[in-house]
């Protein structure tokens, strides 16, 4: 009991030093505010860049869906999206185990374990992978430079593409894919696969990112008329700050982690601090109203009360 209190002090105090690092990021620019008017442009652009979201949101759940037609598991595009949007409620829930949990909990009736562990594995795999190769595509190099990092910064650039793309092969998946199948007691499965549809779904990732910057970019023009070649910039930023807070796990969906990183790197390009901390904190709350949404449209409240519920009854007592 005690270990778990810990953990949870821990990660709130994350959280804490992550929002605490915004506010002495735009602490500074404060007095600004009191010029700060409303207007058209403002208004256009944040609605934008809120349409795209939405867009981006959509392409996630057909490549999800994409992923399970290729199991030949007898699911419609509904439901599919139930199962990915209860699941992107749920990860809320620390601990990111019930984010797997809850895929089984809403598939069991639909597929075997072994097929929406494969599948949500596939998706990780394919949601990791493609951001360093966008990274790397658009201005990674200069970002690592503006760390001071700028003599390993080819190098690690054409490192880690090699590495996406030998790490996409069936043979590798098969075998990270084998440890996690007998890690949770499932039977093991061959993936049906080839490598080119593998590379197929890798580019439709990849696409979606250049469109989840695209979205960002246009919340940053809202405040900030910019050059389009900062589109580059901000894609790059939001799609590595996705990343390294997906594998910080120490906080619920990267709260306060991704934030923080995004605003870090964004002044680290110049951009000014009023704007990088406006623009990451309107992302964070379209990020969560589309999630809101979708299980609110797709799920509903009745199955995400019985899904909690059950993970209630799974939690063993310390």
């Amino acid at each position: 009991m005690l270990k778990r209190v810990a953990i949870q002090a821990f990660k709130l105090l994350v959280i804490f030093i992550s929002f605490y690092y915004l506010y002495r990021t735009v602490y500074p620019d404060l007095l600004k505010l009191k010029a700060f008017e409303f207007n058209s442009r403002i208004i256009f652009f944040t609605i934008s860049g809120f349409i795209i979201y939405g867009l981006f949101f959509f392409i996630k759940t057909v490549l999800w869906f994409k992923i399970l037609k290729y199991l030949e598991t007898p699911v419609n595009y509904p439901t599919a999206s139930k199962i990915w949007f209860a699941s992107q409620i749920i990860k809320y829930i620390p601990g990111k185990i019930w984010f797997i949990v809850s895929r089984v909990y809403f598939a069991r009736e639909l597929m075997s374990r072994s097929q929406i562990l494969f599948a949500t594995f596939l998706e990780t795999i394919l949601m990791l992978i493609s951001p360093i190769l966008v990274f790397n595509l658009t201005t990674g190099t200069k970002i690592l430079q503006n760390l001071d990092i700028s003599n390993a910064a080819n190098i690690a650039i054409l490192i880690s593409t090699l590495l996406c793309l030998i790490g996409l092969h069936p043979y590798i998946i098969q075998k990270i894919l084998n440890f996690f199948t007998t890690l949770f007691k499932s039977a093991e499965i061959l993936i049906p696969f080839h490598y080119k549809k593998i590379l197929k779904l890798f580019a439709f990732y990849c696409l979606n990112w250049l469109i989840y910057g695209l979205a960002n970019y246009l919340l940053i023009v809202a405040f900030l008329p910019t050059g389009f070649e900062t589109y580059f910039q901000v894609t790059a930023v939001f799609a590595i700050a996705y990343l390294l807070a997906f594998l910080s796990f120490i906080t619920p969906g990267g709260v306060g982690v991704k934030e923080a990183i995004q605003v870090f790197l964004l002044t680290k390009l110049s951009f000014p601090g009023l704007v990088a901390v406006a623009v990451s904190v309107i992302a964070r709350l379209i990020w969560n109203f589309y999630e809101l949404l979708g299980a609110i449209i797709f799920v509903g409240f009745k199955d995400l009360l019985s899904a909690r519920k059950m993970m209630a009854e799974s939690t063993p007592e310390k």
